[in-house]
C-alpha cells in the first residue's frame, strides 16, 4: 500500500499483499471503489497494516475493528481513506 503523487493531483493507492489488485482514490475527494471480494481483501489488508503501524491511535484502531467486525465495508473504506489523507497531509 502506498500513496503516490501525480502531476497535478495526488492519489491514494491501496494494493493487495500480492500486488495483483489495487484501489485508487483521488486524495481531494472520496469516491467509493470497493465492490468485489478482491476489493474487500485489499481493504482488510490496509486496515491490518494501519492497526499494526499506528496501534497507539486508539480511536482509529477501534473504528477499524468495529467496521471489520460488522462487515461494514463502506465504513471501513471511508476510515482507511480518511486515515491515508491525514497521513498525506502530515507529509506535506
Amino acid at each position: 500500500m502506498f500513496v503516490s503523487a501525480c502531476s497535478r493531483h495526488q492519489q491514494i493507492v491501496l494494493t493487495s499483499d500480492d500486488g495483483a489488485h489495487q484501489l485508487i482514490y483521488e486524495a481531494d475527494v472520496f469516491s467509493p471503489q470497493a465492490r468485489t471480494p478482491d476489493d474487500i481483501y485489499v481493504l482488510n489488508s490496509a486496515a491490518s497494516q494501519i492497526m499494526w503501524k499506528d496501534g497507539e491511535d486508539v480511536v482509529t484502531c477501534t473504528a477499524l475493528r468495529s467496521a471489520l467486525k460488522l462487515h461494514d465495508w463502506k465504513e471501513l473504506e471511508r476510515l482507511i481513506y480518511n486515515y491515508k489523507v491525514a497521513q498525506l497531509k502530515k507529509q506535506q
